[in-house]
């Protein structure tokens, strides 16, 4: 129905939030879904799920990232992988340190896999700034130069151009943008009147055209990389943003109004959630 209408899938969930979901490549009937109380999965589509948290210590996870050679990444309370499609997790990081002098427990909020790059994760923490490993967490070392806001609530990575651009999204100093990797950074907020910013994602088949959701000045479009911003759904509450990679005019907002959409790019907006009792809808995924 093209996300008019919704049934419930998650009765195994015990009214669980559920704040990131995650396909694996190529065998799109493998969900994950993160939640606050550990990691389920399913192999009929979300028809029905079970717990996948064998060697999984961390209670909450908020964020899934799976890289090219299919290891899944599990952000929250530390960071986990598991190299056998969910089945079991290591502990790669207990969120203390991530490579700085002095301990400090993190909670990692957001992941970023690079698509070229098997085992280069980055990792977007609450109050820590970003992180980055090239070998698949054995070493995190620090990748937040200029971010001068450290409360980073989400990652978005473009990986068309030469070296891997990425976007944080943060709690009060808005978009920030790194042209080299997560080496340096630095903000890029020119229309965007909302500097509390939950998430930003790239449109998958046009690097240039960005999505910015914040948190009660709605939802914010770039058609230049981020250079500048214009008010798109106005004045909403917004977790989750859903660009359809087969019709990139068709995109999916989560609010804790509940679910938007567009037909024309971000033009015009309706509710689009018959069937969604709750209405916060903090992720969205295909």
């Amino acid at each position: 129905t093209g996300g008019m209408s919704w049934a419930n899938v998650n009765r195994q969930f015990d009214k669980r939030n559920v704040w990131a979901l995650a396909a694996l490549p190529g065998t799109e009937s493998r969900v994950f879904a993160a939640t606050g109380r550990g990691l389920f999965s399913s192999t009929s589509r979300g028809a029905s799920w079970v717990p996948a948290q064998r060697g999984l210590v961390a209670t909450s996870i908020s964020a899934l990232a799976v890289d090219p050679e299919g290891t899944i990444f599990a952000g929250g309370s530390g960071v986990f992988a598991s190299r056998d499609t969910g089945t079991t997790w290591e502990p790669i990081h207990d969120g203390e340190g991530f490579g700085r002098d002095q301990p400090l427990e993190l909670y990692v909020s957001s992941l970023a896999a690079e698509p070229r790059a098997p085992g280069t994760v980055y990792a977007g923490t609450l109050g820590g700034g970003v992180y980055v490993t090239g070998n698949g967490g054995v070493r995190w070392a620090p990748a937040d130069a200029g971010l001068d806001d450290l409360l980073v609530h989400g990652l978005a990575l473009d990986a068309s151009a030469t070296t891997t651009l990425l976007y944080a999204a943060t709690g009060s100093g808005g978009v920030f943008k790194s042209p080299d990797a997560g080496a340096t950074w630095e903000p890029r907020n020119e229309g965007l009147t909302d500097l509390t910013v939950r998430t930003v994602v790239v449109d998958p088949t046009d690097p240039l055209r960005l999505w910015a959701g914040t948190g009660g000045g709605g939802v914010f479009r770039s058609t230049d990389a981020a250079e500048n911003w214009a008010p798109s759904l106005p004045s909403r509450d917004v977790y989750g943003i859903l660009v359809d990679p087969s019709d990139p005019n068709r995109v999916y907002v989560g609010t804790t109004d509940g679910l938007f959409r567009t037909l024309n790019g971000g033009t015009s907006w309706a509710k689009s959630d018959t069937g969604i009792t709750f209405q916060f809808v903090f992720t969205i995924a295909l």
